[in-house]
């Protein structure tokens, strides 16, 4: 393992982890920030994302079941058409989220774009939701955020385990982390 220190936290890297950064900077398309990569169990139902569409921009994917372009339960969207959205700062949008399951549903916006998902950039979309019905949360654009290509990340959970601020690069058992891009 690979052990980095930031000043806040410790992060450990696996290989899977390293090898995937690494593609995601050789791979010539530099809008893709590299995050930490996630870990989630192999793809199952019962708590993956259906669907994800930040109202008043272009971002509307609808996916069926878990998808695992990165790794196991984990997906970096391309920016590209359904799959990015245009904010602007200081502006409230409207984030919907649909899983297949009852789940918990956290989202994560790197705001300063230093390519770490902080506490504070975080917001809880549901502790609870219903199986199939979009939950919904708002969310404000700070008027301080950094202009360029911010990291979204969401994830889900089965209902009643964590899946709080800090948990954004976390392993869990279940759910699935799909990450998307804001311009």
């Amino acid at each position: 393992m690979l052990l980095l220190t930031s000043t806040d936290k410790r992060k450990y890297l696996t290989p899977f982890s390293i090898l995937i950064c690494l593609l995601l900077l050789f791979i010539g398309n530099k809008s893709y920030a590299v995050y930490c990569v996630p870990s989630n169990p192999a793809c199952a139902t019962g708590s993956v994302i259906n669907n994800v569409t930040l109202l008043g921009t272009s971002l509307n994917n609808t996916s069926n079941g878990c998808s695992s372009l990165n790794g196991p339960a984990y997906s970096i969207f391309p920016v590209m058409g359904n799959l990015t959205g245009t904010v602007q700062p200081g502006t409230t949008y409207q984030l919907s989220v649909t899983t297949d399951a009852n789940c918990i549903i956290s989202v994560w916006i790197d705001y300063n774009l230093n390519q770490v998902f902080e506490a504070t950039e975080w917001t809880q979309v549901a502790l609870s939701s219903t199986a199939n019905v979009a939950s919904f949360v708002n969310i404000t654009i700070p008027i301080t955020a950094t202009s360029g290509a911010a990291g979204m990340r969401v994830r889900s959970r089965i209902s009643g385990t964590a899946n709080g601020s800090t948990d954004a690069c976390s392993a869990f058992g279940s759910g699935e982390a799909e990450d998307y891009t804001l311009t």
